[in-house]
């Protein structure tokens, strides 16, 4: 089935009962024309139309909807009712307190460890070095390049140990 198919089998009732506007009607006409599949779907519905007006339904009466009226509160009333809790539920419940103290005391004794330091503490700088364009860092303006041997040459040998190994060397 095609995307038209279900389109158009969407219209079929609005078809039937007269209330499609005549853009659409006509799109039904033409498409049925041509298409099996859509036709059966409209001889069902007729078949079914056909049934439903040979066979009328009496409206219900005002006794009928006083004591449908009655019948749903009660059966609402039912299936709002809570039953009351049994000693399975109670024990679940006073297992759950301990179990939850624990969880929170074992989180809490995590929290309170001293972390490791991700990257080593290097010592601290002599001097601060800038590189400039004449260090050798850029080979031209336009398309700087990073030459690593020059910031390298600037670095103690554990700061050095420390770039190369962030870098990946």
């Amino acid at each position: 089935m095609t995307w038209r198919c279900e389109l158009i089998q969407r219209w079929l009732p609005e078809y039937l009962d007269g209330d499609l506007g005549f853009f659409r009607r006509r799109r039904v006409e033409a498409h049925l024309g041509t298409c099996p599949v859509c036709r059966q779907e409209l001889a069902e519905f007729t078949q079914v139309l056909e049934f439903l007006k040979a066979h009328p339904v009496a409206l219900p009466t005002e006794p009928f909807w006083a004591e449908f009226g009655r019948e749903l509160h009660l059966k609402l009333v039912q299936a709002n009712q809570t039953p009351a809790r049994g000693r399975a539920q109670i024990f679940y419940y006073l297992l759950a307190g301990p179990v939850v103290v624990g969880l929170l005391l074992m989180g809490l004794g995590y929290l309170g460890q001293p972390q490791k330091p991700v990257l080593p503490q290097l010592a601290p700088a002599e001097q601060v070095v800038y590189a400039g364009l004449d260090d050798g860092l850029w080979q031209d303006e336009e398309f700087p390049s990073w030459d690593i041997n020059a910031v390298l040459a600037d670095l103690s040998d554990q700061e050095r140990e420390a770039v190369l190994k962030k870098v990946g060397y």
